[in-house]
């Protein structure tokens, strides 16, 4: 990996990570540290998993599984944990993108034996606590989807730039901070995410990307990411990735 980012850097070419918020309930964080850092009862097992309520695209919301935090009790050191996991993934990569930002501010706790998401709460995160001395690191905060007043004050706060997905900005809505006539100077800008179709399908769909696409190369937005396959057919002909379906059956060389 030290070769690999040696040679990236000889080139001129940064490595953006990307972190997820949670872990898996079958790692290697739950099994050693246990109720020390999760929802778990004292033999271990998850008491709450994570995931979103009910929205306009799922009734029921949606159940990741994923054991949540224990927030108050990492408060106790300072939150230690979460503060040596970034600093690993700022050593790893030249800068990192920390995956649903928004459960530091509030994040969305469902019983264990719930059978839909429906059953969750929403509880508070560490909100700024966590990133007192971690403050305008090189970190993205993905803040796609519902984000309220909190997360945005929370992101104001500690410097961290936000997503804004060009895919996302035809909506016919004229003040869409997706669109990069409006998109905030600190901010990455993407042409779409994994979910979306590639941007050449969608140049065949919606006459108005073009117009954005133009906007966006001349942005005052300083970092803009396009996708590898952008170039490709769109999502009715490729299909790199769709949610819950088989994934990258296309690989590129």
């Amino acid at each position: 990996w030290a070769q690999l980012r040696k040679c990236a850097e000889d080139f001129g070419v940064e490595l953006l990570g990307d972190m997820p918020i949670y872990v898996s309930g079958d790692s290697v964080e739950m099994w050693k540290y246990g109720k020390s850092l999760f929802e778990t009862d004292e033999n271990g097992r998850q008491t709450q998993k994570a995931g979103v309520p009910p929205d306009a695209f799922s009734a029921d919301g949606q159940l990741w599984g994923n054991p949540v935090y224990r927030w108050d009790e990492m408060k106790k050191n300072g939150y230690r944990w979460w503060k040596e996991r970034i600093r690993k993934a700022l050593a790893l990569f030249d800068a990192v993108r920390i995956d649903h930002f928004r459960g530091f501010d509030r994040y969305f706790s469902i019983p264990q034996n719930a059978q839909t998401a429906r059953e969750g709460e929403w509880k508070n995160g560490p909100k700024e606590a966590l990133f007192e001395d971690m403050k305008n690191l090189p970190i993205v905060a993905e803040d796609l989807g519902v984000i309220d007043e909190g997360v945005l004050r929370l992101m104001k706060n500690v410097g961290y730039p936000g997503m804004r997905v060009l895919e996302f900005a035809f909506d016919g809505n004229a003040d869409n901070t997706n669109k990069p006539s409006n998109s905030p100077e600190n901010s990455v800008a993407y042409t779409g995410t994994h979910d979306n179709d590639t941007l050449l399908g969608s140049l065949q769909v919606a006459s108005d990307v073009s117009t954005e696409l133009f906007q966006l190369i001349d942005t005052v937005i300083e970092v803009r990411l396009f996708r590898s396959y952008d170039g490709v057919e769109g999502r009715h002909e490729v299909d790199f990735q769709h949610p819950s379906h088989k994934a990258w059956t296309i690989r590129l060389v």
